[in-house]
């Protein structure tokens, strides 16, 4: 379970627009997971959404392996106040149910945000609104990826064959190894 920790803890600049969203927004709780503590679990409704400030984390999928498998593991991301990610942001764009499991891979700092704080970070801090963008890009980029390699894996391989009159198309016995569907013409079975 998850603990509180108080901002003070952090090293954050004063100035920087993190700090700034954080004193605009004083009702957010900061939580701290431990190693291998669920942030979110794929298929739960939750609408929260985590800004993780310090920390690793990886990202699993249960239906990518078969049952009783350990889940695959999709990505593994390591944030610094630098550098921090969003948690939680797709359930909430997309109205749906959490798309996979994050689990924390070390002691991670996280603040949880509710759907208006994601409201607030959209509309006037820009740096942030530019990490949700940056995290869309790549989810979009993966998914175009894995999209074409499966379509590549899965596609036929189709092209048009012409036959003369009296070519041989397939011989008995033979493995089949081509599926020809025949458009204009006809076949005639001839057995040997």
């Amino acid at each position: 379970m998850p603990e509180t920790y108080k901002l003070a803890e952090l090293d954050l600049a004063r100035r920087s627009e993190i700090h700034r969203f954080f004193k605009q927004c004083p009702d957010i709780i900061f939580v701290r997971f431990y190693d291998g503590e669920v942030i979110v679990q794929e298929g739960d409704a939750g609408n929260d959404i985590y800004l993780i400030l310090m920390g690793s984390y990886v990202v699993e999928k249960s239906h990518e392996n078969p049952a009783g498998t350990k889940p695959a593991i999709l990505a593994t991301v390591t944030s610094d106040l630098g550098n921090p990610s969003f948690v939680g942001e797709m359930a909430y764009f997309g109205a749906c149910l959490r798309t996979a499991t994050v689990r924390s891979s070390m002691c991670t700092h996280a603040c949880r945000l509710k759907p208006w704080h994601l409201d607030v970070i959209l509309d006037h801090f820009p740096v942030l609104t530019r990490v949700i963008c940056r995290q869309f890009t790549d989810r979009l980029k993966n998914t175009s990826e894995q999209l074409r390699i499966y379509q590549e894996q899965r596609s036929m391989k189709a092209e048009q064959v012409f036959k003369n009159a009296g070519e041989i198309v397939v011989k008995k016995g033979e493995k089949a190894e081509v599926l020809y569907p025949l458009v204009l013409g006809k076949l005639k079975n001839e057995e040997t």
